[in-house]
């Protein structure tokens, strides 16, 4: 159980026997555990992996590039790291908030971890401990990325919000293990006409890729779909109808 800064194991019935807190352990940087339907923690011979969203002004290049993302939480040492940190244009360029979150998957026969970056064309591959990695295009036909990042650097909620909606990225990742395919979300900007007429969701198509990271297909979805809440069975991939404007 994730909650804010605290973890907890806890067993069947609810018994917690087991927290940590990463805000009181932690030395270098603090960040807050990822954990949904799509963000999943991931547990590996004693170490739990989460993805995290780290503690940092986004409108300062050194504090993003200086971050790690990945926290590695050693339950026998009841101690954790952080590892990996975000590629190269985010050390150079100022996104926004909404451009910081992290997307990945984890392919179980293969014991590696995959991401995917809002503000990145290719994916990421990384073995088990994040020592070494790999990267492969994966982008989407019917855009490309705005390599500079934002002109106006102004620290404002709608400053980068209207940034994030009116520019293309990259966003939810997952593995189809009975396939043995990736699907990566990728999200069209919006025009600041359509912004400005309150459509804060961007439409999506989905990247098919094979185990090798080759592109076999993009399909585009002409409705707002919560990707969020996607699914994947032996049947295929589900992903649930939504009103965009419907908080519940």
């Amino acid at each position: 159980v994730v909650g804010r800064y605290r973890f907890h194991i806890v067993n069947a019935i609810g018994k917690v026997f087991h927290s940590f807190d990463f805000l009181e352990n932690s030395s270098n940087q603090t960040a807050l555990p990822q954990l949904s339907t799509v963000q999943q923690l991931r547990e590996r011979n004693g170490k739990i992996y989460f993805d995290s969203y780290p503690d940092v002004d986004a409108f300062k290049v050194k504090q993003v590039a200086s971050s790690k993302i990945k926290m590695i939480y050693d339950i026998n040492e009841g101690s954790f790291e952080y590892e990996m940190k975000y590629p190269t244009q985010y050390h150079e360029n100022v996104y926004g908030y909404n451009f910081l979150y992290v997307y990945s998957t984890f392919n179980e026969e293969k014991e590696k971890f995959v991401y995917s970056f809002p503000a990145d064309e290719k994916l990421y591959v990384y073995n088990r401990n994040h020592s070494d990695f790999d990267s492969f295009q994966a982008k989407s036909k019917f855009f490309s990325l705005h390599s500079t990042g934002m002109t106006d650097l102004t620290n404002d909620y709608q400053n980068y919000t209207r940034y994030y909606v009116t520019h293309p990225s990259y966003s939810y990742l997952y593995y189809d293990k009975y396939r043995k395919v990736y699907y990566r979300v990728a999200l069209k900007a919006n025009s600041l006409e359509e912004y400005n007429e309150g459509k804060g969701w961007k439409n999506a198509s989905i990247i098919i890729l094979n185990e090798n990271f080759e592109k076999i297909g993009e399909s585009e979805i002409d409705e707002y779909v919560a990707m969020s809440m996607a699914f994947i069975t032996p049947e295929g991939f589900y992903a649930t109808k939504a009103d965009p404007n419907e908080e519940n």
